[in-house]
């Protein structure tokens, strides 16, 4: 009912989709704190004994109507009193009582619930009162015998109202404005970050892509800002996979319609051309055929990684024996052109839960890299090796090359898909997918890749993955090297 109520008052104002939230909580604290105040002020004047002051008119009244009361009786005795009971009091208004030292009516009258209790808690020349009907005043007649006059009303809680705090209607009301402030204050507090994000998701929708929650909410400190900090880092990273996967389009379009034409070109000669050159049409049709074949596993492979396809498939590996083995198929490789690829550890096994495909492949496309970029006579070296990071050990696979290096301003970009590097010393082999691949290997491992130029020439490639959950046995040999022959 209440939530109705807030409803319909939110629709009044005409904010009913925006502000929902906004009036369920301020309805909800607003209401929670007025009903226990209503509660406390309640309760403790029905149950509660209050002492009168001094300046308060029944204050005034009570020790003459007490005097007068007492010196009747002890000057005409119980029927005296009773006469003055009557006079002063009806029985609708309610009943005078008189108690001696023990606490006992003179008339020997039943006194009303908790009239012994009022009396017991009444001063000497003090004006006591217990919820809206009981009121009791301590009194010394002139021969020094205590007595307590005791008033029980029959008329409600108005009788006394002015005595115990009912009639403070503008306390009630100063107290309802002050947490009517603060209810909305603090809802206001909470909901309004709730709408700019809201705004900034609803911008996201319709495709601006550079929309961010406003500054003002990541400076709140609290889990609202956590909130704005999280969707602002799901919105730059989904910008930055819209933007790669544009870039990753225009460049697969590049690089498939120069093999395509060359292809429809090879057609062309193997239907009309003469048969002197069917040959050398059909050797360059199947050198573009293979290269479309790789190159579409490359790009399937880089989708497969990047989608976290496979993520889940783990399993025990050695990474030792693993880079070992990659290392001495690149030596054996690289030999052909007069180079060599060396593998060096302290380590003789190293056990952790990965996908071995992966990152076989992501050190073989690091390893021929440095291999294809270094000169003749050159070695590349593959270093293994466990380090304790500040936050948790990790695992450091260091592939150093002696070839011309990266400029400083690419080192960043260099595993970005279809990336090359101009040099005319070089031969274009290949068509930048490999390091590529290679990162977003090392990524589902949540590792990372960092180029490095060396000096005085060359280029460190570290691939750097964590052992949160590796188990590494350790059997170090200092200078330990192996050349893999």
């Amino acid at each position: 009912m209440l939530e109705s109520l807030i409803n319909r008052s939110a629709a009044i104002l005409g904010h009913v989709p925006r502000s929902r939230l906004f009036f369920k909580i301020f309805g909800w604290f607003w209401f929670t704190t007025i009903a226990i105040h209503v509660a406390f002020s309640v309760g403790s004047a029905l149950t509660g004994v209050h002492v009168v002051p001094q300046g308060n008119m029944y204050a005034t009244v009570a020790p003459l109507l007490a005097a007068e009361a007492v010196d009747t009786f002890e000057t005409g005795g119980a029927p005296a009193f009773a006469q003055f009971s009557e006079h002063n009091f009806s029985q609708n208004q309610g009943t005078l009582f008189l108690l001696n030292g023990f606490y006992a009516d003179v008339l020997s009258r039943t006194l009303p619930p908790n009239g012994v209790r009022i009396a017991k808690e009444a001063r000497l020349g003090q004006l006591t009162v217990f919820g809206p009907h009981l009121a009791a005043y301590r009194y010394l007649s002139r021969s020094g015998r205590p007595y307590t006059l005791l008033l029980a009303m029959r008329d409600g809680p108005g009788q006394f109202r002015e005595i115990w705090g009912l009639s403070a209607l503008w306390f009630v009301a100063a107290i309802g404005t002050v947490v009517t402030m603060l209810c909305w204050w603090l809802t206001y507090h909470i909901v309004s970050p709730v709408h700019q994000i809201q705004a900034a998701a609803r911008d996201v929708a319709l495709g601006n892509l550079s929309a961010r929650v406003a500054p003002a909410v990541h400076r709140r400190g609290d889990e609202l800002a956590a909130l704005a900090r999280d969707f602002d880092g799901m919105v730059s990273r989904l910008e930055s996979l819209i933007r790669s996967q544009k870039s990753l389009l225009n460049s697969v379009s590049h690089e498939v319609r120069s093999p395509l034409a060359r292809i429809t070109l090879a057609a062309e000669v193997l239907r009309d051309g003469p048969v002197s050159e069917a040959e050398n049409a059909l050797a360059h049709l199947d050198r573009d055929v293979s290269r479309l074949d790789i190159l579409m596993g490359q790009l399937l492979t880089l989708s497969r990684l990047d989608t976290g396809l496979g993520y889940g498939e783990r399993e025990s590996l050695d990474l030792v024996q693993l880079v070992e083995e990659v290392a001495a198929d690149g030596d054996f490789e690289a030999r052909a052109n007069g180079k060599r690829v060396l593998f060096r550890s302290g380590l003789t096994r190293l056990d952790l839960p990965a996908n071995a495909s992966a990152l076989r492949s992501a050190v073989e496309n690091v390893v021929r890299n440095g291999i294809r970029f270094s000169d003749t006579g050159a070695e590349v070296l593959v270093d293994l090796r466990v380090v304790n990071q500040s936050i948790a050990p990790c695992v450091q696979v260091r592939i150093r090359d002696h070839g011309p290096g990266v400029p400083d301003d690419y080192l960043d970009t260099i595993c970005q898909p279809f990336f090359q590097i101009k040099n005319a010393s070089i031969s274009q082999v290949g068509n930048g997918l490999g390091l590529a691949i290679a990162l977003e290997a090392v990524r589902m491992h949540r590792g990372s890749i960092l180029a490095t130029n060396l000096s005085p020439s060359g280029l460190e490639m570290m691939i750097e993955i964590p052992l949160t959950h590796a188990s590494p046995s350790e059997h170090t040999v200092v200078g330990k090297s192996l050349t893999l022959s």
